[in-house]
C-alpha cells in the first residue's frame, strides 16, 4: 500500500543505507510497474536513509518525482504520524543504440555509424526501436557511446535560407506568411524568417519540413 498521509521529514538517527529488503523490493515493483519494464532489469541505488523510528520491511512509501534521468525520492511511513525521505536512482539493463565507431558533432547518422549493445541506463528504458538513421549528433561520440536523446536529436526540418510557410488557425478563420528563415530549427523550435515583401520579421514554431506555426506580430 502506498501512503499518501501530510509529508514530514524525518531528521536525526540513521538506520542505515537502504531500506529493509522487503520494502525495497516493493519500490523496486513499483517502478518496473510504473516504466512496463520487468523488475529484474532494474538496478537501485539508494541515498542514506535517516528516520527517527524503525522502518519496517511492510511500510506504505510514496514514489515522488518524475524520474527524470532515474532520480526519485521514496517517503516511507515510520511510526504513526511520521514519515522519512530518502533519494533513488534507478537504471535498466537494456539493448539500447551505441556509436559504432568515433562520431564527430554535427555527422548525420548513418547504419554504419550505429549498433545495438547491453548497456546499463538510468532513467526510463528508450523504446525506440528503429536505428535514428539521420539524426545529427549534438557532440563528438565515443565508440561504444550511447546515442540516446539529447546527445543526438532529429535533423532540422528548417535551415537559413529556406523559404517557410507560417499558419495561424482559428475558428475557421486562417492567416498565411511566407518568410526566409534566419535560423536553423527543428520540429517544436522556434524559427524566425523575413517576410520580404512587408519587410517585417515573422516569428513561429515548427511543425514540419519548411512549415511553422505562426505566433506573434505576424497574426494579421
Amino acid at each position: 500500500m502506498i501512503w499518501f498521509g501530510n509529508l514530514l521529514l524525518a531528521l536525526g538517527l540513521t538506520v542505515g543505507d537502504e531500506p529493509p529488503e522487503a520494502l525495497a523490493a516493493r519500490v523496486r515493483a513499483a517502478v518496473a510497474e510504473q516504466w512496463g519494464v520487468e523488475s529484474e532489469l532494474l538496478k537501485l541505488e539508494w541515498g542514506r536513509l535517516a528516520a527517527r523510528e524503525p522502518v519496517e520491511p511492510d511500510a506504505a512509501f510514496r514514489l515522488l518525482g518524475t524520474g527524470r534521468d532515474g532520480r526519485f525520492v521514496v517517503t516511507i511511513r515510520t511510526g504513526p504520524r511520521g514519515e522519512a525521505a530518502v533519494t533513488l536512482r534507478v537504471g535498466v539493463f537494456d539493448s539500447v543504440w551505441v556509436a559504432a565507431r568515433p562520431i564527430v558533432s554535427g555527422t548525420r547518422l548513418a547504419a554504419p555509424d550505429l549498433t545495438r549493445a547491453a548497456r546499463l541506463v538510468w532513467g526510463r528504458p528508450d523504446q525506440r526501436a528503429e536505428a535514428p538513421i539521420g539524426w545529427e549528433a549534438r557532440r563528438n561520440l565515443a565508440a561504444g557511446e550511447i546515442a540516446a536523446p539529447g546527445v543526438i536529436a532529429p535533423p532540422a526540418l528548417v535551415e537559413p535560407g529556406d523559404r517557410v510557410r507560417f499558419v495561424w488557425e482559428r475558428a475557421g478563420f486562417r492567416v498565411e506568411r511566407e518568410g526566409v528563415a534566419v535560423n536553423r530549427a527543428r520540429l517544436g523550435e522556434r524559427v524566425i524568417a523575413r517576410d520580404q515583401a512587408r519587410q517585417d520579421q515573422l516569428s513561429g514554431v515548427v511543425t514540419g519540413p519548411r512549415a511553422a506555426r505562426l505566433e506573434g506580430k505576424g497574426i494579421r
